[in-house]
């Protein structure tokens, strides 16, 4: 199986599959992975992530990659933990995770809200970059990016109309030594949500878009392993913003909750 990164001493190589679609620069879903699992070593503590927030300064480079975090708080049932992404000593991102520890109720107290994605047997399986090929006629750039391994099944809505909903995975690692958990593949499958709900809009034969620089998601309780029904919306405005707000469930129902900003963006 490919790896996302490889880490040498401090630091972590990007390869192929971290690539995006636009340049020589890393896919969101990359940095998500990797801040996200960074966090989660220096905190520590026996409870989970309850909420991960990235703001993305400015595209991350295919360049040696470096982490710096600070605990801001560790208590018995909170920790609240920075990190920071740098290439060459220029920050690119930088997140903040915050770990919240279980307070179990009565079985049958609550009641979890069940998928409305049906996953049938026979569904077609596609990734990303053919699913956007297929409806909108757009190839993305060729190669190993992300977006080329992101496998979506079921997918239901329209790319370039706002919406999207699938059953979606990534079959990588974040590095060779380090499988995606859970928890860091459900940050990778974040950045995916303007992808699936991304708004096509033409203004005198010119194509518009929209890209996102951040990621705020809310993470209901753990995943199970594997793939994850993500289902969300782009809200746009004619102030030239968006908002991209979707939810993601597991077999057992809803695991967590995504919200970007978007920006738009002219695509031609």
């Amino acid at each position: 199986m490919k790896a996302i990164f490889h880490r040498d001493g401090d630091h972590y190589l990007p390869q192929d599959p971290a690539r995006g679609p636009w340049g020589e620069s890393l896919h969101g879903g990359a940095p998500a992975a990797l801040l996200a699992q960074a966090l989660t070593d220096l905190v520590a503590v026996p409870f989970p992530l309850a909420r991960l927030t990235l703001d993305m300064f400015r595209p991350v480079p295919l360049a040696p990659l470096a982490l710096t975090g600070t605990v801001l708080r560790k208590g018995k049932r909170l920790a609240l933990a920075e990190m920071t992404l740098s290439a060459e000593g220029v920050p690119c991102a930088r997140a903040l995770g915050l770990f919240s520890a279980p307070s179990p109720l009565p079985e049958g107290a609550v009641t979890p809200a069940p998928c409305p994605l049906p996953r049938g047997e026979g569904a077609v399986v596609e990734t990303l970059a053919e699913i956007v090929a297929s409806r909108v006629g757009r190839k993305l750039p060729p190669g190993d990016g992300l977006h080329h391994h992101l496998l979506a099944e079921g997918f239901d809505g329209a790319v370039g109309g706002g919406r999207g909903a699938a059953w979606l995975s990534l079959p990588l690692t974040l590095t060779p030594e380090q499988p995606l958990t859970p928890m860091t593949h459900l940050a990778a499958l974040a950045d995916f949500a303007n992808g699936m709900s991304q708004r096509r809009v033409v203004v005198e034969d010119r194509n518009y878009g929209y890209i996102n620089a951040d990621i705020s998601l809310h993470i209901l309780r753990e995943p199970a392993l594997g793939a994850l029904a993500l289902l969300v919306d782009n809200y746009a405005d004619l102030g030239g913003r968006a908002v991209m707000s979707g939810q993601f469930f597991d077999d057992n129902g809803l695991v967590a909750q995504v919200v970007q900003s978007g920006l738009v963006n002219p695509t031609g």
